[in-house]
């Protein structure tokens, strides 16, 4: 035992056994994981697996120690330290599903906004179990759940989740088993900081809990100001739709939150019925049409694509499609560019049917 005029230090065998066990479990995991990567860009993690030695040291001296602290203040600190660490790597994990663990390419801004967001949910949690490390346990576990399915999602579409494909969630199911998951390098490492930290909470002060119904409806009031700070913080950003970017630039579930903002319909300023019947009037009549009518032939075929736009990089040992080129004469021929990207393509047949972009 170490002692001085702020804390204790206590060792403990059966938590220092645990802990010897969860670092060489980290040691093999990231060992074989040494060549699995996603994005090519992602490769550029030489030896990223040798990151399991310290790690592997962090959880024998984390399961070995417990601090017991000689004056409240001490406590207070070191929980509110633990707490800002939980919140930071849960939303690393989330980076790293998506192949990222640059969590310093967001601005600070941003990742202040997601850090309230995690502590509304924390916020939440904390009102039904009084507890603070618990609730923080509870919510980080989820979101890291939520971050392994965003991943599987990234993997098979490549962009992330957002609000409205909650609507094709049972679609979603019944084509999945036809799909293999990667668990990759940096989920793994992101994995492990995340246990490392958890399990680190048990060294720390214990925090009572409070089974005061007012202290717990302070509680989710609380939750309900922080969840209007972060809406009202992130009113003018920009929703990122393309591959990983919501994770990396805004934050994943900031990101689903803009979705929710994104999928709703508003109408433009100084709009008003008079208005469009002004802007009517200001096209001439066609009058109606003479002669008959053409026969208009539509084909939307999802998994047809010239891949030849891609340039000289693309060659083939014969023509690529040389009916579809021999079309010359009565034949309108262009690219088109549409508004999905990895999946919702029944958007561009609502697009093309009416018009309307």
């Amino acid at each position: 035992m170490l002692s001085n005029s702020l804390f204790q230090l206590k060792f403990t065998k059966k938590k220092g056994l645990v802990g010897i066990g969860l670092g060489l479990l980290s040691l093999l995991v990231l060992y074989l994981l040494r060549d699995v990567y996603m994005a090519s860009e992602s490769s550029g993690l030489p030896g990223g697996y040798l990151v399991g030695i310290p790690m592997a040291i962090l959880f024998t001296v984390v399961g070995a120690i417990r601090i017991v602290p000689k004056k409240p203040i001490v406590a207070v600190t070191l929980n509110a330290c633990w707490y800002l660490v939980a919140a930071l790597v849960t939303i690393l994990a989330t980076l790293a599903a998506v192949e990222s663990l640059g969590i310093w390419r967001m601005q600070l801004y941003i990742i202040f906004l997601n850090i309230v967001l995690f502590s509304a949910c924390v916020c939440v949690a904390y009102s039904f179990t009084g507890r603070v490390k618990l609730s923080v346990m509870i919510v980080s576990t989820i979101e890291l759940l939520i971050a392994c399915i965003n991943s599987f999602v990234w993997q098979f579409r490549g962009r992330e989740i957002l609000f409205s494909d909650l609507s094709a969630a049972g679609t979603a199911l019944t084509v999945a088993s036809g799909y293999r998951p990667m668990f990759t390098l940096k989920m793994g490492i992101g994995l492990f900081l995340w246990l490392l930290v958890m399990f680190s909470s048990f060294s720390l002060p214990a925090d009572k809990p409070k089974k005061s119904p007012k202290v717990r409806l302070g509680a989710f009031a609380a939750a309900i100001l922080l969840v209007l700070l972060t809406a009202f913080g992130c009113r003018n950003m920009i929703i990122q739709n393309y591959s990983g970017y919501g994770s990396t630039r805004n934050g994943f579930y900031i990101n689903f939150i803009l979705s929710i903002f994104d999928s709703t319909i508003r109408a433009p300023e100084n709009y008003s019925p008079t208005l469009l019947e002004d802007m009517e009037n200001d096209y001439s009549d066609p009058g109606e049409a003479t002669g008959d009518y053409p026969n208009i032939i539509v084909i939307m075929n999802e998994s047809f694509a010239d891949l030849r736009v891609f340039g000289d990089n693309f060659r083939t040992n014969q023509p690529v499609t040389p009916y579809f080129d021999s079309l010359q004469e009565n034949t309108i021929r262009g690219y088109a560019q549409v508004s999905s990207y990895g999946g919702h393509t029944a958007n561009s047949e609502f697009e093309f049917l009416t018009a309307l972009p």
